[in-house]
């Protein structure tokens, strides 16, 4: 019993030194939920001026008629979806460059970077947030600045090239789960604090909190955080160092695109290469289906017949990214580790989650009983981490910050993507059949599931598994590339 005991203190006792990037995605996804929530709500506010005075707007206990209502959704719709333009045409060229750039200079700098543009799009929003009169498009400056700092998609890469370095093929899936529930958990906080606040406080104090968060998050990369990735290569080092070199032209060299794009096309192992492009697939989708919900859910949870507050619409999207992390913190491990499910079972198991949440919320009726849709969604948080733990186990440690960096870019343009199906079927289907952008997304779901159907199936047949781990160039000679 003592020894036990003594194991338990000692394993207890390794949990502060394990953490590392955790707190800064946390932290970062907080605000970036927060802001979310919030400039939605903004946005709808500024629209509602437009038709009606402040007093009736800023009363979300008002019902308003059909016709009013239903342009004012419309209107807010269409602005979030140029709002989201404005950030991602910017962010995607970054997150590429970037990632690059972190395979020479290493993880710590790239992560800097997105903290100080979402600050300042931060303090635009407050801006916006006090001058409540002025047009919704001045809130595309601060969205671009953000954007041109790389914001979430080079922040992803960054903490996830980071976890990916200083794990092993054996724990990576495990930490890879923890650092995505970060997203999750951070979310759920998120929308079960700023919904509150709104009520309480309005738009000014949440801005602000996110502004004195995000210069924390500096202090803490730049003190606490130690670089987990320093380049041996030589040439590496010459193509930052060399003194003559042109060092803007460089940074901004197509060759930053190509060397990410190469990555997922080079020649692997076995069907390496063919699971490598088929998991960006997935990946792809599963990031529109979770970024279409996100897009379209605080509308339609306001719009009647179900019209809840945004205290109400903020409790479920926080139980729903609540259970969401349970399933990458909790169940991952359970299911992987003692029940040895692997990772494509955990992604088909997610995206069946999914399918199943996006039709029960499309037709319920009842507001008393929506947040029975956030629990059946539950399980799908285990499919993104997944994908990308899959990933991570294919390619090279030198080649995890152009991988992710390529990731961190298809996710960002499946975030336009999602915008731009979620809110025009919305905006379309609105006042006729407004359940058609659910029975759409959860139709979409088949894809990924019959994708990770053939790498599941395939791995089984090749018994390929154990080629999920780092692989070097030395051991592709050796053993010779097919597909």
């Amino acid at each position: 019993m003592a020894v036990e005991r003594s194991n338990w203190l000692s394993t207890l006792a390794k949990i502060p030194r394990s953490i590392t990037v955790e707190p800064v995605l946390f932290l970062f996804m907080f605000c970036q939920f927060s802001e979310y929530a919030l400039v939605m709500f903004l946005i709808r506010r500024k629209v509602c001026l437009n038709y009606l005075p402040l007093s009736i707007c800023s009363n979300s206990s008002i019902r308003l008629d059909n016709t009013t209502e239903n342009s004012i959704e419309s209107q807010t719709s269409t602005y979030i979806f140029y709002l989201n333009l404005s950030f991602i045409i910017p962010s995607v060229c970054a997150s590429i460059i970037l990632g690059n750039l972190s395979d020479k200079l290493g993880r710590k700098v790239v992560m800097i970077l997105p903290c100080i543009g979402a600050g300042i799009k931060n303090v635009i929003f407050l801006i916006n947030a006090y001058l409540i009169d002025k047009p919704v498009p001045y809130m595309y400056i601060g969205s671009a600045i953000s954007g041109f700092f790389g914001n979430y998609p080079t922040l992803l890469m960054a903490v996830f090239s980071y976890i990916s370095d200083i794990s092993h093929g054996d724990t990576r899936s495990s930490r890879i789960g923890i650092l995505e529930s970060m997203t999750f958990i951070g979310g759920s906080m998120a929308n079960f604090i700023s919904g509150r606040w709104l009520d309480t406080a309005g738009f000014l104090p949440p801005f602000w909190a996110n502004v004195i968060i995000y210069f924390c998050l500096i202090l803490y990369i730049i003190f606490v955080i130690t670089e987990s990735y320093r380049p041996t290569d030589p040439n590496d080092n010459q193509q930052v160092d060399t003194p003559d070199q042109n060092r803007c032209s460089t940074f901004f060299s197509m060759r930053n695109f190509q060397a990410s794009y190469k990555v997922i096309i080079k020649p692997r192992v076995g069907h390496l290469r063919i699971h490598l492009i088929l998991l960006v697939a997935i990946f792809f989708l599963n990031v529109i289906i979770f970024n279409a919900f996100n897009n379209i859910i605080y509308v339609y949870l306001k719009h009647p017949p179900l019209s809840l507050t945004p205290t109400s619409i903020g409790d479920i999207v926080a139980l729903k990214l609540c259970l969401n992390g349970i399933a990458a913190i909790i169940v991952m491990p359970i299911l992987s580790k003692i029940l040895h499910f692997n990772d494509t079972s955990l992604i088909m198991i997610g995206v069946l989650s999914s399918t199943a949440s996006w039709l029960y919320i499309g037709f319920i009726r009842s507001p008393s009983i929506v947040f029975i849709g956030s629990i059946i969604d539950g399980l799908t948080g285990m499919a993104i981490p997944s994908c990308r733990a899959m990933l991570s186990k294919i390619v090279n440690q030198d080649e995890l910050g152009k991988m992710f960096g390529f990731i961190s870019a298809t996710e960002v343009l499946t975030s336009l993507l999602a915008s731009a199906i979620a809110n025009g079927i919305y905006s379309a289907t609105v006042r006729t059949a407004i359940t058609t952008v659910f029975i759409t997304m959860a139709s979409l779901t088949i894809i990924p599931l019959a994708l990770t159907s053939i790498i599941h199936v395939d791995r089984r047949r090749q018994r390929s598994t154990s080629f999920y781990v780092h692989i070097n160039d030395d051991h592709i000679a050796a053993n010779g590339v097919n597909s």
